[in-house]
């Protein structure tokens, strides 16, 4: 959200159009397909977990976890462990557990994924986490139902794609002019 940031944009749209009309001046019968890699939103506030003080230290007996940026998931080796650890997160401000259906949606309801899952509201940033020990200034990585994490796509051919398009329909798109659809 800066005036640099924005100069850069128009840059990298400039490069996309000239490496677009130099490739269809070669092949007119072409496609470019353009996706974004993902939104960006400012780091406005921390979100602090301390399994090792509310919990107990990681063990192969008890739990693990791994927190990046802005998701965090827990493996419990036991449904008590996970009950007192779910509870403790609850109660923790600025997050909320991935629940069973979008766990679905996103293809992540192996165990192997995390027996818990929760995610931070969008702007918020676990601090430390395996990401760093200090909050950034920008992050990505919120739930997708934020705009801020929505992408933009786009075909040189009009109708691939309409309104709002999810990571399947990209991929459906792709996947036709692949010949593996």
């Amino acid at each position: 959200a800066s005036d640099p940031y924005n100069e850069l944009l128009l840059v990298q749209d400039k490069y996309i159009e000239e490496l677009s009309e130099a490739y269809l001046a070669k092949v007119p019968d072409g496609t470019i397909l353009v996706a974004s890699d993902h939104g960006m939103v400012n780091v406005t506030e921390q979100v602090n977990i301390n399994f090792e003080r509310e919990i107990g230290n990681p063990n192969a007996n008890g739990y693990a976890y791994f927190t990046e940026g802005t998701i965090l998931r827990v493996w419990c080796e036991r449904d008590a462990m996970r009950e007192k650890i779910a509870t403790y997160l609850d109660g923790v401000a600025g997050i909320e557990e991935l629940c069973d259906e979008d766990r679905k949606e996103f293809g992540i309801t192996n165990p192997k994924f995390g027996d818990l899952i929760y995610h931070t509201h969008e702007g918020h940033q676990f601090v430390p986490s395996f990401w760093g020990p200090k909050p950034s200034v920008g992050m990505h990585g919120y739930h997708p139902r934020y705009e801020s994490q929505h992408v933009i796509c786009l075909s040189s051919r009009p109708g691939d794609f309409d309104g709002k398009v999810s990571a399947t329909d990209f991929y459906n798109v792709l996947s036709g002019y692949l010949g593996t659809a």
